[in-house]
C-alpha cells in the first residue's frame, strides 16, 4: 500500500512538472509570435454545403496582427472575419480555399483597403480546418517602387523632349536603346534595335572606321570620347554629320550624346564657296588687267615711229615654186633701228637665224599666206636677246607687219604675282583652320566644362539612388530624386544652349535683326547694354548674314572675356553701299601687344578682309575700346 501511494504521488508530481513545462512553453511561443513583426493569426475554416471556404475564425493573434487591423484582440478572438469592419477580401479569401484544399503553402500580395496600403500574405495548413496567415504590410516598399517607376519614366520623357539625340550600347558596341530623337532623324525603329544587329559599325560610313576606331580605344584607355565631329548612316543609307561625346556608365553600358550640326556644316560650305568665289574673282582681275595691259601694248605698237617699241616690216621672198624662204626687213621704226640698227634689205635669216628654232619664222609664213593675224608671247633668247617677247603679226601686202614688245618684266612681275596668290590662299586656308579650330575648342570646353560636369554629377546622384535608400531614408531619396532632375534639366539646357551658339533657330526663323537682337540679350546680364540696329532695307545674302552675326557675337564676348567693362554701346547702321558696326565700352582698354596679336581679333579681321572690308581700334569715350567695322554689300 505504501508503495502504491508513493507510485501515485510521483505520478501526480510528474503530472504536474509536464503540465507547467506545457504552460512555459506556450507562453514561450506566444512571447515569440507577440515579438514577430509579421502580423499571424490561427484560423478556423467555414465551409458551405459544398465544402467551400466561405469565412473563418480567428482562434488566435499577435499584437502586430491588432496593428494590421486596426482590431483589438477582444475583437477578433473566436469571431468570425465577416462579423468584423473590416472591408471584404475575396483574393485572400480564395487563397485560403488554395490552402486547404492543396494542402500547400501560398505567398501573394494583395491590396489592403482598410489602410489604403498593400500586404504581403503568407498562409500555411494546419491539421484540420486550421490555417496559418503570415501578414506584412509592403505599402511604404509599394510607393517607393511607384516613385522609381515615376522617376524612371520622368527620366525617359526628359531624354525623349530633347533636342539630342541619345544611344546607349553594351561593351561589344551593340546598340540597345536610343530616344525618339535619334530614330526618328535616322529612319530606325525599336524593332532593328531590339533585334540585337546594329552596332556602332553599322550606323558609322566605312570611310570613318579608322577614325571610330581610335576613338574606340580612347574610350576602352579613358571611359570617354570627347567632344568630336563625325557623320552618321541613316537606315537609308544617307549621311548626317554630327557633334558627338560618350561616356561609361559603370554598369556595363555606353552613352553616347549626339548633336545634329548639318546646318553648321552647310554654313561652313557656303563660307568656303564664298572664299572660292572672292579668289576667283581677285584671279578673274588679274587677267582682266594683264588683257588690259596687251590691249595697251597693241594700241601702242601702231602708233610706229611715235613708239616705243619695235615696229617692223618685212617683204617676202619666195623661191621659184613660189615658196617663202626668207623675209628681209623694209623698214624699221626708231625703237628697232637702235636694236637692230642699219638692216633694211637683208636677210631675216642671216641676221636672226633663232625665229626658225623659236617658231617665229613659220608665223610669219602663216600671216602672209593666210592673212590672219596673230598676237603671242616668245621667250627669245638668241642673239642681241635674252627675255619674252610679245609680238603682234598682220599681213600688209605679201609680207607683214610686226609689232613686238619687250614683256620681260611683265612676266617677272606675273611671276611674283602667282608667288603672292599662292601666298593669300595659304592665308585663307590658315584663316579657315584656325576659325574652325576655335569654334571647335569653345564647343569642346562648354561640352567639358558645362555638359560634362552635369553629365558627371547625374552619374554620382544616380548611384545614390538605390532601393535600399529609398526603403530606409525616403525623404534623403526624395531629395536626391529632384537633385538628379534638375541636374538632368540643366544638362538639356546647356545642350540647348550650345546647340544654339552653332546655328541659332532665331537667325533661321526671323532673320538677322532678331538675331542680334537676342544675341545683345544674352549678354545684357554682364553689363549694361545699349544697342540699335538699322540694317537696309534690302535681305543681305545669308554669308554676309552670318558674318555680320559672328562679327556681332565674337566682339561682345572680347567685351566680357578682356574689357572688364559695366556698360557697352553697340550700333549697327548703313552709311552709302557699306555696314558699319560700332562697339564701345567703359572697360580697361587693349594694349597694343593685344591689338596686335589678339586671336580673335585676328581672326575677325581675316573674315572682314576677305569680304573687303575693314577693322579698326580706338580709344572710346570713358578710356576703353572702341572697335569700328566696315562691310561693303
Amino acid at each position: 500500500m505504501a508503495s502504491r501511494r508513493q507510485a501515485k504521488l510521483v505520478l501526480k508530481q510528474e503530472i504536474a512538472n509536464a503540465e507547467k513545462a506545457l504552460s512555459e512553453s506556450e507562453e514561450k511561443y506566444r512571447l515569440i509570435c507577440e515579438s514577430m513583426d509579421e502580423a499571424l493569426a490561427l484560423c478556423l475554416a467555414v465551409r458551405n454545403a459544398d465544402g467551400q471556404l466561405v469565412d473563418y475564425y480567428w482562434l488566435e493573434v499577435n499584437k502586430a496582427q491588432e496593428q494590421l487591423t486596426g482590431l483589438s484582440r477582444n475583437q477578433m478572438i473566436g469571431k468570425l472575419r465577416s462579423e468584423s469592419p473590416l472591408y471584404p477580401d475575396v483574393k485572400s479569401m480564395q487563397l485560403f480555399n488554395k490552402v486547404l484544399d492543396t494542402g500547400q503553402p501560398v505567398h501573394f500580395e494583395t491590396n489592403w483597403p482598410a489602410k489604403n496600403g498593400w500586404i504581403n500574405v503568407r498562409a500555411f495548413p494546419l491539421n484540420g480546418d486550421r490555417f496559418v496567415a503570415l501578414t506584412y504590410d509592403i505599402t511604404e516598399r509599394k510607393n517607393v517602387e511607384l516613385a522609381l517607376r515615376k522617376s524612371e519614366a520622368r527620366t525617359r520623357e526628359i531624354i525623349e523632349t530633347g533636342a539630342v539625340s541619345v544611344l546607349f550600347f553594351n561593351n561589344e558596341g551593340v546598340l540597345i536603346d536610343a530616344n525618339d530623337v535619334f530614330i526618328e532623324s535616322m529612319g530606325w525603329t525599336k524593332n532593328d534595335i531590339a533585334s540585337g544587329n546594329i552596332s556602332w559599325r553599322t550606323i558609322t560610313p566605312p570611310d570613318w572606321l579608322p577614325t571610330c576606331e581610335v576613338l574606340e580605344k580612347q574610350l576602352s584607355d579613358t571611359g570617354h570620347i570627347q567632344a568630336s565631329e563625325k557623320e552618321y548612316l541613316s537606315k537609308d543609307g544617307k549621311r548626317s554629320w554630327m557633334l558627338f561625346a560618350a561616356r561609361k556608365l559603370g554598369d556595363g553600358t555606353i552613352v553616347e550624346f549626339a548633336i545634329d550640326i548639318n546646318a553648321r556644316k552647310r554654313a561652313e560650305a557656303a563660307l568656303r564657296k564664298a572664299e572660292l568665289q572672292h579668289l576667283t574673282q581677285l584671279e578673274n582681275e588679274v587677267h582682266k588687267r594683264t588683257a588690259e595691259l596687251k590691249e595697251s601694248h597693241d594700241l601702242l605698237q601702231a602708233t610706229l615711229d611715235s613708239s616705243s617699241e619695235m615696229i617692223q616690216v618685212f617683204k617676202a621672198i619666195r623661191d621659184e615654186d613660189g615658196k617663202i624662204t626668207d623675209f628681209v626687213w623694209v623698214l624699221n621704226n626708231h625703237a628697232s633701228e637702235q636694236i637692230y640698227g642699219d638692216v633694211i634689205g637683208k636677210s631675216l635669216l642671216q641676221n636672226n637665224p633663232g625665229v626658225v628654232a623659236t617658231g617665229i619664222f613659220n608665223n610669219l609664213i602663216k600671216v602672209t599666206e593666210t592673212g590672219v593675224p596673230q598676237q603671242y608671247e616668245k621667250k627669245y633668247v638668241h642673239e642681241q636677246f635674252n627675255g619674252w617677247f610679245y609680238q603682234s603679226v598682220v599681213k600688209l601686202g605679201d609680207g607683214v607687219i610686226t609689232n613686238t614688245t619687250d614683256i620681260t618684266e611683265r612676266k617677272r612681275a606675273e611671276q611674283r604675282l602667282r608667288r603672292i596668290e599662292k601666298e593669300q590662299q595659304k592665308k585663307i586656308f590658315r584663316i579657315t583652320l584656325d576659325t574652325q579650330e576655335e569654334e571647335r575648342r569653345r564647343i569642346a570646353e562648354n561640352l567639358h566644362n558645362g555638359l560634362g560636369q552635369l553629365l558627371y554629377g547625374v552619374r554620382i546622384s544616380l548611384a545614390h539612388l538605390t532601393l535600399e535608400q529609398a526603403t530606409d531614408n525616403p525623404d534623403e531619396f526624395k531629395k536626391d530624386k529632384a537633385y538628379t532632375d534638375r541636374l538632368l534639366s540643366e544638362a538639356i539646357t546647356e545642350i540647348r544652349n550650345i546647340s544654339h551658339e552653332l546655328v541659332p533657330a532665331v537667325f533661321e526663323e526671323f532673320g538677322l535683326t532678331a538675331a542680334i537682337d537676342e544675341v545683345c540679350k544674352q549678354f545684357q546680364d554682364s553689363f549694361i547694354l545699349n544697342y540699335s540696329i538699322q540694317l537696309p532695307p534690302k535681305e543681305l545674302d545669308k554669308y554676309l548674314q552670318l558674318t555680320i552675326y559672328r562679327t556681332v557675337q565674337e566682339l561682345l564676348t572680347n567685351v566680357v572675356k578682356h574689357a572688364k567693362a559695366t556698360k557697352t554701346d553697340f550700333s549697327i547702321y548703313t552709311n552709302n553701299k557699306n555696314i558699319v558696326i560700332v562697339i564701345k565700352d567703359n572697360g580697361c582698354g587693349i594694349t597694343l601687344s593685344n591689338k596686335t596679336n589678339g586671336v580673335g581679333l585676328t581672326l575677325i579681321k581675316a573674315k572682314i578682309k576677305l569680304l573687303n572690308g575693314s577693322l579698326t581700334l580706338s580709344e572710346g569715350n570713358d578710356n576703353g575700346t572702341m572697335v569700328t567695322v566696315t562691310i561693303p554689300f
